[in-house]
């Protein structure tokens, strides 16, 4: 278990060949553009309107969230929607549109105008960030790691005199080539990848007969990226204008950091403790921002920022590490981290932002024992602080990052349908010989035929007259009462 960064990265290059280096130069480059794009588009061209700063980040990073989601429920049940190439150009479209607008509103000083280009941004910074992720899973964790990690320093490093130098149209210009590079760059990598998950069947059917395949939403890897998100969401509002030059160093230092981990360890990258060092440097700079530690501000900057950047190469390498591992559930967890990363993230801000809503609405009288929005401020601090400290102790036994993306079964082609009137008869005797040994009930020794006949759960929907969740219902039933895992498993049990 402690080396599946390691595996990882194996089981990929097993699956396509040694990893070409136009695939590593491909997501050198793309993770290059997106740290440059992110930090750019996110920085003066927002500032320049200070008033809607808040809000248009906010409406960006909503509709990220509904873009994702909608390329989830596309993977999951269309994956041949899914075009790299018509989709990626698409995508192009909708990011030049949005930097033109935005621009616009810039230049013209609405408001509106602004939001809107925050709006299409938000859709086209999706698929981009799902390419990315993909392209990167294809490489294995121990390539990928340094390819996220060593060009996001560098970008970090341009991103900063770029900010305070160069107008605002050049930086929009700049940000935009940056998404549609990411794009059509990740085309190339991520083309077998597309090719197989078409193979491999409708991923929402695979769940229900290869449930080991998949982490379901609520699954404690999940739970972890929204905990972080919401901590330093809450944490990085704090962080002032001023400390933009302290941040980029800071962000430097940690990618530079974790890309000489990386290279270090080659097979043996985990992700476990790229998650100590985020718990460590988040809870530290939680601390500093309580009320008795005043005067601490360039320092408690400082590990916001950090913890920040630990957080998010933590969600990149795990989701990579994961896509890595099985090509079926990729598409479905790296959209789902993301809008977990991304809903925390807003939940942390408006956290931070309550106590000052709440102070005009309801102000806590005056004198000395007032409590102001600073006091409340600090109490919510306390809250997140002990809420993250409480959670990590009662699941870290139970869970780790490394541990659970190596139980997750790698990826199969589903079974074919057989039907031979040999098979079948064999078949049916079995699974008679099966029912009251297993105790099924009526329903599942039918559902057990038609698995071990290799029927898809479209097909057992349609032979017996039920709904999709009655089926995945009563699979999961025949699997545990025969202890197997998979249809194949089950076709192996039958057939033995």
């Amino acid at each position: 278990m402690a080396e599946h960064g390691g595996q990882a990265g194996r089981e990929a290059d097993d699956a396509q060949g040694t990893a070409p280096r136009g695939a590593i130069a491909s997501c050198a480059v793309s993770s290059f553009c997106m740290m440059l794009g992110l930090a750019l588009f996110n920085g003066p061209l927002h500032t320049e309107m200070e008033q809607v700063f808040a809000w248009s980040r906010a409406v960006s990073t909503c509709v990220e969230i509904l873009a994702m989601a909608l390329i989830l429920l596309a993977a999951r049940w269309r994956p041949r929607a899914l075009r790299p190439l018509a989709t990626s150009l698409a995508a192009c479209v909708v990011a030049a549109v949005a930097y033109a607008v935005a621009l616009g509103g810039v230049a013209a000083s609405s408001a509106p105008a602004v939001i809107a280009g925050s709006t299409l941004e938000g859709v086209a910074d999706a698929w981009a960030t799902v390419m990315w992720l993909l392209a990167c899973s294809r490489l294995g964790l121990r390539r990928a790691a340094p390819c996220i990690a060593g060009p996001g320093a560098i970008a970090t490093v341009v991103s900063f005199p770029l900010n305070n130098s160069v107008p605002v149209v050049a930086l929009g210009s700049v940000a935009f080539a940056g998404t549609a590079a990411t794009c059509l760059l990740c085309v190339a990598p991520t083309r077998a990848f597309f090719a197989r998950l078409v193979d491999l069947g409708v991923p929402a059917e695979q769940e229900v007969v290869q449930p080991r395949a998949f982490l379901p939403p609520s699954h404690a890897f999940f739970a972890y990226i929204l905990a972080f998100n919401v901590a330093y969401g809450f944490a990085l509002r704090s962080v002032d204008v001023s400390t933009l030059g302290i941040a980029t160093v800071v962000n430097a230092v940690v990618l530079l950091a974790a890309m000489a981990y990386a290279l270090a360890l080659r097979d043996r990258v985990r992700v476990d403790p790229l998650f100590l060092a985020a718990y460590a440097i988040v809870v530290a700079g939680l601390a500093l921002l309580l009320p008795h530690a005043a005067g601490t501000g360039a320092i408690a900057a400082s590990l916001i920022v950090a913890g920040y950047m630990c957080v998010q190469l933590l969600v990149d390498f795990a989701l990579c590490a994961l896509a890595a591992r099985s090509a079926v559930e990729a598409i479905s967890a790296v959209c789902w981290g993301t809008i977990v990363g991304n809903a925390g993230i807003t939940v942390g801000v408006w956290l931070w932002l309550l106590p000052d809503v709440i102070a005009r609405i309801a102000p806590f009288g005056g004198g000395e024992s007032a409590l102001d929005a600073d006091g409340l401020r600090g109490l919510v601090t306390i809250a997140i602080l002990t809420a993250l400290c409480a959670y990590v102790a009662a699941t870290r036994r139970s869970f780790g990052f490394d541990e659970t993306i190596a139980g997750v079964a790698p990826d199969a082609p589903a079974p074919q349908p057989r039907t031979s009137v040999q098979y079948v008869d064999r078949v049916e005797q079995r699974c008679r010989e099966l029912v009251p040994d297993a105790r099924l009930t009526a329903r599942e020794a039918d559902v057990l035929l038609l698995l071990a006949r290799g029927y898809a759960p479209s097909r057992i929907q349609e032979e017996l007259g039920i709904g999709y969740n009655t089926v995945k219902y009563h699979v999961r039933n025949v699997y545990a009462k025969l202890d197997v895992h998979s249809q194949q498993e089950l076709i192996e049990l039958v057939a033995g």
